[in-house]
């Protein structure tokens, strides 16, 4: 088990807080991207992710961030749409992120 460190992010679409979105950390490890924390948006946008137990954070490292609408916590009717393709795959989303040890991330 490594060490985890707070770690939160906000999203918006078009200035508008994204409620409920599933957030996910992954690593890649050689040519395959593997998930390390995730976490779901709150009422503002805000995420806190979590790797080992709630809200744990995540190991210091570089990460590529995906957003999607999943239907593992609740139905999600058609939020699915309001995240362009490219964010949903580790393989294709510009969006990264970086975990330091005894720093605000």
């Amino acid at each position: 088990i490594q060490v985890t460190h707070p770690a939160r992010a906000i999203l918006y679409r078009e200035g508008v807080p994204l409620t409920g979105a599933t957030v996910t950390f992954h690593r890649k490890d050689g040519k395959i991207f593997r998930s390390v924390a995730e976490g779901i948006t709150e009422g503002d946008g805000s995420v806190d992710v979590s790797t080992y137990k709630a809200f744990d954070g995540a190991p210091v490292g570089e990460y590529t961030v995906t957003v999607n609408f999943d239907e593992r916590f609740g139905p999600v009717g058609n939020k699915r749409d309001l995240v362009p393709e490219k964010y949903r795959k580790a393989d294709t989303s510009p969006l990264t992120a970086a975990v330091k040890a005894n720093t605000k991330n």
